[in-house]
């Protein structure tokens, strides 16, 4: 043993004809996103974006 933890690869089963159908109704579906828009909908969402202000003490120029 070389105390480093490891997982044997697992093997899945084959995909059925319905997986394969659902997989490409949902690509045709579903629109394409890139990762700007994940993080715009998730600061609009939980408006994260207010934690990124100036430090404490520290006030914008203007």
């Amino acid at each position: 043993m070389t105390g480093v933890p490891s997982l044997k690869q697992r093997v899945g089963r084959e995909r059925t004809a319905s997986a394969e159908a659902l997989e490409a109704e949902l690509t045709l579906r579903l629109p394409a996103r890139g990762i700007l828009e994940h993080l715009a909908r998730a600061a609009h969402w939980t408006g994260w974006w207010h934690r990124l202000g100036p430090l404490s003490g520290l006030d914008p120029r203007s």
